[in-house]
């Protein structure tokens, strides 16, 4: 069968997070707290890893966190099954995934794909949440 996920979405809008279960739990060992944040504005002038300027849309912030303890964000990376992104933006050619990676102060692409769609929103696959 298939991995079993559990999704949280945004009210009225096609955004969400599809997150592998039984992987997370497994790390954690206590129920989790899922916090989603979407940002509509698109932003202009942004710099990637490698120096190129790129310009951000669909932004998501994602936070996942111990029920004992909510807000306090816990690192997840290597997972085997992706966590998916669904953003509030149309699939289109020329958009790509990204992160914004803090030790570099740009935008960064790496463990993260575009999930190839002709028509939907954008859905990105992330191992990692940074």
């Amino acid at each position: 069968g298939g991995v079993s996920r559990t999704s949280v979405e945004v009210t009225g809008s096609s955004i969400a997070v599809s997150l592998p279960v039984e992987m997370l739990l497994a790390r954690f060992e206590e129920d989790l707290v899922v916090t989603l944040a979407a940002f509509s504005k698109p932003t202009e002038a942004q710099v990637a890893t490698d120096g190129t300027k790129v310009k951000v849309e669909g932004l998501l912030s994602v936070e996942v966190s111990a029920l004992s303890r909510p807000g306090s964000g816990q690192h997840i990376s290597g997972l085997s099954e992706p966590i998916l992104l669904t953003l509030g933006i149309s699939a289109t050619a020329g958009l790509s995934c990204g992160y914004f990676d803090p030790q570099s102060q740009g935008w960064s692409y790496s463990g993260m794909r575009t999930v190839p769609r002709e028509t939907g929103p954008l859905i990105c696959a992330t191992t990692h949440l940074s």
